[in-house]
């Protein structure tokens, strides 16, 4: 029930009222079909992250035979690896990293708690019962620095404190708050071959700290005077490191290592107060964050470790626009921000500053939130009161929804755009499968049909085709040629031949039923009235769509006789 209540709740997450513009590539637009119903029926397996491991993606699901469990997506299909915790109970594997060929992750089996697990991708084994028993030591922040992998995890010893995976082993890595007080790592970044991180110490309180696995140590005491410093949001950006935190002189900055001592990159509240950088995202060699300043409110900012400029102050005056979902793609960076006439919507800047980045849906009571870029496009998901949270991308020039898979206002609430392939895979919810894998790739076919299989003749000579091109189709209409012909060689004068009796071209919109009128010649209806067989016919359909995607359908048909 976490599982799902956190599926549901991401549609909160970093909600930032939107909306994108609409807009009509004239690129071929993919499309999104369900990947898999792993858990047949309504209930969903709600994947809620997919991790790239080999050549496969790591998950974790529930299928209606195990609770949620590791799983691997590869060779088109998702499948389980092991059921850790036998039967519908969940070992809930926890986000991994990939470590030598081996994905390394928390997740419970009962028997141990919450420990520290591996798989090669076939099978899962427990790498160490670091808190013994059925107690858990609930490893956290994995993070992979120096070809090994740093994490955080509990015993009854040492407390809360830094261990590592090194030639496959786990290890204490040091007990910084000697004894069974934690020192509470968090923050964990791999940068110049070591984990930096935040730790508390008796000496000094909460600071920054690194260690290569064998040397630990603190980085700098930048609160000397007073407890703590307080680095979070630890994020590499060329050859710095930069954080959030406090000297307890300048409040809560932006500030930065390149290895050695923290320094104040710039003081944006001048004197104690703070301007609380968050939402740190590196752009080329340089930072983005947002920030306050009175006056200006939380706003979007960049810098070089020097200098640091706002981009825009786009509420203007003392209100914010509170910018976020930093992502970078084709030398600018793109993010979401608020404005009071629009709502918040896609901004863009090369680093000097920061516009609009389109034309926009009328209107401001839309969202947007998981940004992401693949192979130079940002999938999101969107939400607009007419279709609810769907799946939406932009490609620098224009913005459209991929699919509505939850037709109508409630919305299928799409979760963790992640790389497969030439494809995306994506978890979703479209009110029939429950949370399922969803996949927007390349439109491959045009789709087609042709409905009934029978049709009246007046007496002048027409006849109606009814066909219907489906709303999946992204790259409508159908363009459809039709030519009818009798099925076998009827008696025509002397002879007996096929007989082509009549051509149509027509283009059906996608989600639309279209009819074609199909006209015979007068010599035609004459067949057509004193043959039988000749009112048996094929019906050939060469349809193609935007895409330069081709399809020929063929069908028998009947035709009534001309009255």
């Amino acid at each position: 029930m976490k599982k799902i209540a956190a599926w549901l709740a991401t549609v909160a997450l970093g909600l930032s009222c939107l909306a994108c513009y609409a807009g009509s590539a004239t690129a071929a637009k993919p499309q999104a079909d369900l990947f898999q119903d792993v858990n047949a029926g309504p209930s969903g397996s709600y994947p809620e992250a997919f991790i790239p491991f080999g050549d496969g993606l790591f998950t974790s699901v529930q299928n209606g035979s195990t609770g949620f469990e590791p799983s691997i997506v590869e060779g088109g299909r998702l499948r389980l690896i092991t059921d850790i915790w036998p039967g519908l109970e969940p070992s809930d594997p926890g986000p991994g990293v990939e470590l030598g060929g081996m994905m390394y992750f928390a997740a419970d089996d009962e028997a141990h708690g919450r420990e520290l697990w591996r798989t090669e991708g076939t099978t899962t084994e427990l790498v160490l019962d670091i808190n013994p028993g059925p107690g858990s030591s609930s490893p956290d922040e994995l993070t992979v620095a120096g070809g090994r992998a740093f994490f955080s995890a509990t015993d009854p010893t040492h407390g809360r404190e830094l261990w590592q995976v090194n030639g496959g082993t786990a290890s204490l890595v040091m007990d910084i708050y000697p004894g069974a007080i934690a020192s509470g790592p968090s923050s964990l970044t791999g940068f110049l071959d070591k984990a930096y991180f935040a730790a508390y110490s008796p000496a000094d309180g909460n600071e920054l700290w690194s260690s290569d696995g064998t040397v630990t140590a603190e980085v700098s005491n930048l609160s000397p005077l007073s407890s703590s410093s307080n680095p979070s949001d630890l994020t590499v950006a060329g050859s710095n490191l930069y954080m959030a935190a406090t000297d307890n002189v300048h409040g809560y900055e932006l500030f930065k290592s390149s290895g050695g001592p923290v320094t104040l990159t710039t003081d944006l509240e001048p004197g104690i107060g703070s301007s609380s950088p968050t939402n740190l995202h590196r752009f080329g060699n340089r930072l983005l964050f947002r920030a306050f300043q009175t006056g200006a409110g939380t706003e979007p900012w960049i810098s070089d470790g020097t200098t640091s400029s706002r981009l825009a102050d786009i509420v203007p005056g003392p209100e914010s626009s509170f910018p976020g979902n930093f992502v970078e793609m084709g030398g600018q960076a793109y993010f979401t921000a608020f404005n009071e006439a629009d709502g918040s919507e896609i901004y863009r800047t090369d680093g000097s500053a920061a516009t609009l980045a389109g034309p926009l849906i009328p209107g401001d009571g839309g969202s947007v939130y998981g940004l992401k870029v693949i192979d130079g496009v940002i999938y999101f998901s969107a939400y607009t009161p007419e279709n609810g949270s769907e799946p939406w991308l932009f490609d620098g020039t224009s913005a459209y929804m991929v699919r509505d898979v939850l037709p109508g206002p409630e919305g299928s609430i799409p979760v963790a755009f992640t790389k497969l392939g030439d494809s995306v895979i994506f978890g979703a919810d479209d009110g029939i499968h429950g949370g399922e894998p969803w996949v927007i790739h390349p439109d491959r076919e045009v789709k087609l049909r042709l409905l009934g299989s029978r049709a009246g003749v007046s007496r002048k000579g027409y006849a109606a085709l009814r066909l219907s091109c489906p709303a999946s189709e992204p790259n409508g209409p159908c363009v459809s040629k039709i030519t009818v012909t009798t099925r076998k060689p009827v008696r025509v004068g002397k002879k007996r031949r096929r007989v082509m009796l009549s051509k149509k071209s027509i283009q059906v919109i996608a989600g639309n039923t279209g009819t074609a009128r199909i006209t015979f010649s007068r010599k035609h209806i004459g067949l057509l009235s004193r043959s039988s067989a000749a009112r048996k016919v094929l019906v050939r359909i060469r349809v193609n769509d935007y895409a330069g995607n081709r399809q020929t359908i063929t069908r028998k048909f009947k035709l009534g006789r001309p009255a």
